[in-house]
C-alpha cells in the first residue's frame, strides 16, 4: 500500500509543485489510510519533494511577477492550498515586493490610454479583484489620473 501511495504521490507532484496539505487530500480522496498519509508525506519532506515555504515562495514570485497579482489575491490563493496568513505575511515581508509599481503596471495595461472617469473607475475595479490593497489602488488611480 506504501509503494502504491507513494507512487501516487510522486506523480501527482509531477505536474507541478504541490503543497502538503494538497497531497494529503488528494491521497485521502484515493482511499489511503492516515497512517500511510503520514508515511508518504515524511518521506516526501525527506527527499525534500515536498516544502510548504518554498513553494509560497516560487508561488508569490509567480503571482507577483508574471500574474500582476496583489498580496490579498495571493494570500486567499495560498489559503485555498492549505497555507497559513502567517506563513505567507512572513515571506512576503522577505521578499520586499513593490506592489504599487506592479499595480500601477497593471493600471495602465488596463487604461489602454483611455482616461476618463469610467475607464477609471473600470480600472479601480480592476486593481481590487486582483488583490492590492485600497490604498495601492487609491494612489495608482491618483497617478493615473495626473497623467491625463
Amino acid at each position: 500500500m506504501f509503494e502504491k501511495a507513494m507512487s501516487l504521490a510522486l506523480k501527482y507532484l509531477s505536474y507541478r509543485g504541490r503543497t502538503e496539505y494538497e497531497i494529503v487530500n488528494y491521497l485521502q480522496s484515493k482511499g489511503f489510510s492516515d497512517e500511510i498519509i503520514t508515511t508518504v508525506i515524511n518521506k516526501l519532506k525527506e527527499y525534500n519533494y515536498i516544502n510548504d515555504m518554498d513553494y509560497i515562495i516560487c508561488f508569490h514570485r509567480n503571482q507577483t511577477k508574471n500574474k500582476g497579482n496583489g498580496p490579498i489575491k495571493i494570500q486567499y490563493r495560498l489559503q485555498q492550498k492549505g497555507i497559513c496568513k502567517d506563513k505567507y505575511y512572513q515571506i512576503e515581508k522577505e521578499e520586499n515586493t513593490d506592489y504599487y509599481s506592479i499595480a500601477l503596471e497593471q493600471g495602465k495595461k488596463k487604461l489602454k490610454g483611455k482616461n476618463d472617469i469610467d475607464s477609471l473607475r473600470k480600472t479601480y475595479a480592476f486593481l481590487l479583484r486582483k488583490g492590492f490593497p485600497m490604498e495601492v489602488v487609491s494612489k495608482v488611480i491618483n497617478n493615473l489620473k495626473k497623467e491625463e
